[in-house]
Parts: structure tokens; sequence; C-alpha cells
């Protein structure tokens, strides 16, 4: 969860705090990535991907957001909803690999 991104919503930070890391900055502080660190990197590493458009990140994602916003915008809705889908299991699945994964001393 990206903890750092919810200060600024203060009851939520409170709520938050002691319950949840930030899982890119917890990762950073243990691995070393050659390149970008982020889910859409990291969790095809460990078997899952997104089943939405390759550019599912950045304005590609703000374009959905403001599309699903109107009235006819069920289909960027439904893009979203998957898209968070797959956000929200690429967690787990980095979680539960790295558990996974043998240890080296």
């Amino acid at each position: 969860m990206e903890v750092d991104r919810t200060r600024k919503f203060a009851r939520v930070a409170q709520l938050l705090e002691c319950r949840c890391i930030d899982l890119l900055d917890w990762f950073n502080t243990q691995f070393r990535a050659r390149g970008s660190s982020t889910l859409k990197y990291v969790a095809p590493l460990f078997g899952l991907s997104w089943d939405v458009d390759d550019d599912a990140g950045g304005s590609t994602s703000m374009l959905k957001i403001e599309q699903a916003r109107a009235p006819e915008g069920a289909e960027a809705r439904e893009c979203c909803l998957r898209f968070n889908e797959a956000d929200a299991a690429a967690q787990p699945a980095i979680r539960d690999g790295l558990r996974q994964a043998p240890q080296r001393i």
C-alpha cells in the first residue's frame, strides 16, 4: 500500500498507522532493481499480469478515470475496476512469492 499517499488524509493515515507498510519503500530498501521497482514491473516476476492496456499507468490511467466519471463511461469504469483488481492482487502475489523464495545469507 502506498501509505505515503494517504498522509494528506489525516483520518485515513491515523487508521492505517502501524497496520500497513509502503510496499514500494520496503521493496526498495531490501532489493536493488535494474529498472523500475513498481508493481507493473515486479509483479510479473511472480506470475501476475494486467489484462488491460499495455500502458495502463500514468496518463492513460488518468484518462480512463476521467472517461469513467462520465455518464456514458461504463466501459472505462470496467477497465478501471480490472486495473485496480490487478493492483490489489499484485501486492499479495509479491509478498507470497518473496516468502516462498529461498533465503540467502
